[in-house]
């Protein structure tokens, strides 16, 4: 029998280890099985370790300006590492950006406030330094936003300043056409678990709202209307490739106030990468391509895939998405499991899931409510959980 197992990340615990970890089990209860593990991302976190694992690279550290610090005037060198595999840089934002709400009180409005994405250009300018012609940067929900505009400073090879809605508007077509310059033939792509719009109630400003408060939050939201429509105009028109050899159709962005499907990703990365003719793929479904699993899938008896929680918005675009799918171009069954997982039967039916479970009591507690001390058990507890599967789902 042929298994395919993968995971993405429990808490704190990456989804490579946990994968190890089903794999353990599975082994000890059907150890004639064969057996594929590797470790999934949402284009988030893992993003390096899921790509690896099935493209191989070398990984290289670079120190670029932190993005989260609390304090612009006291500027603070971060080691990050950057996969080089195969032409493509591939790097997690979040190790320059933070991640929202991981800082408490007064240092998380600080460092909403004054962060920056300056950082991430410096990684794109190595990246391409080293010969990269694409550049893959992964993101989540940051502590930051500021729309982009430090990344295009770096790659303009300006020096870093303070976000400021209404101050980036004056020089950011320069500062966009040399960022352009820098990158003329390489391709950048920003990964996001889901789209984001920059504005609006769902909008990259939203996500601050613990950090600022309600009403900073909107206020923020508020400024960002002129400098969402300034990158509208300076965004390159798309061909139209059923009409005339003149882009006929509008800047995406300008299609809505909110800007375009992502644009608010990455705490407004989007729209810069937009605006550098680079595009924001939802995460999981161009890592599922990226990684080749579908080929993985090719031949398999049965895919079994972990995820943290199981919802219908998991089940229709995220990893197990992404995982159902594959699997389902050679009409394999699919096991999910999950810490929690609240999904309809006739909906994991309908999502190409062909049954699911839940992670034992100790695995199922808060997201990232694990710690160095409880994730041996937790492992453990998952491994336990795949050695009784491995029990029913066996011929």
């Amino acid at each position: 029998m042929r298994i395919l197992l993968t995971a993405s990340a429990l808490g704190v615990v990456p989804g490579r280890a946990v994968a190890q970890a089903l794999a353990r089990g599975w082994r000890e209860s059907n150890a004639e099985a064969e057996i594929d593990a590797c470790g999934a991302s949402d284009g988030d976190r893992g993003l390096l370790d899921a790509v690896e694992a099935a493209r191989g690279g070398v990984r290289e550290v670079v120190a670029v300006l932190r993005g989260d610090a609390s304090d612009p005037m006291t500027p603070e060198q971060l080691p990050v590492v950057v996969l080089l595999a195969e032409g493509t840089a591939y790097l997690e934002t979040r190790d320059v950006l933070g991640v929202a709400g991981s800082a408490p009180g007064e240092t998380g409005r600080a460092t909403a406030r004054a962060g920056s994405s300056f950082g991430v250009g410096q990684l794109v300018t190595a990246a391409i330094d080293r010969g990269a012609r694409r550049v893959v940067l992964g993101s989540g929900t940051p502590a930051t936003l500021d729309a982009g505009t430090g990344m295009l400073l770096a790659l303009a090879g300006r020096d870093p300043a303070p976000f400021d809605p209404d101050g980036a508007e004056a020089d950011l077509a320069d500062v966009l056409a040399a960022a352009r310059s820098r990158c003329a033939g390489v391709e950048v792509v920003l990964l996001a678990p889901e789209p984001v719009p920059v504005r609006g109630l769902r909008g990259a400003a939203s996500r601050l709202t613990a950090a600022l408060g309600p009403g900073e939050s909107q206020a923020l939201d508020a400024r960002l209307t002129s400098l969402v429509r300034l990158y509208a105009e300076l965004t390159p028109r798309r061909r139209d490739l059923l009409g005339s050899s003149e882009a006929a159709t509008a800047p995406a962005a300008a299609a809505s106030p909110s800007g375009p499907a992502g644009s608010g990703s990455g705490g407004g990365l989007g729209l810069a990468v937009i605006a550098l003719g680079g595009r924001v793929e939802t995460g999981p479904a161009f890592l599922a391509v990226e990684c080749g699993l579908a080929g993985r899938a090719e031949g398999v008896d049965l895919v079994v895939v972990c995820t943290d929680e199981l919802d219908p918005v998991e089940a229709d675009r995220g990893v197990v998405a992404a995982v159902a799918a594959a699997a389902a171009t050679h009409g394999v069954a699919v096991l999910a499991l999950a810490r929690r997982v609240r999904l309809e039967r006739r909906t994991a039916a309908a999502a190409g899931i062909s049954a699911t479970a839940t992670l034992a009591p100790s695995v199922a507690g808060e997201p990232g409510g694990a710690t160095g001390e409880t994730a041996d058990l937790e492992l453990d507890d998952v491994a336990a959980l795949a050695h009784r599967h491995a029990r029913a789902w066996r011929w």
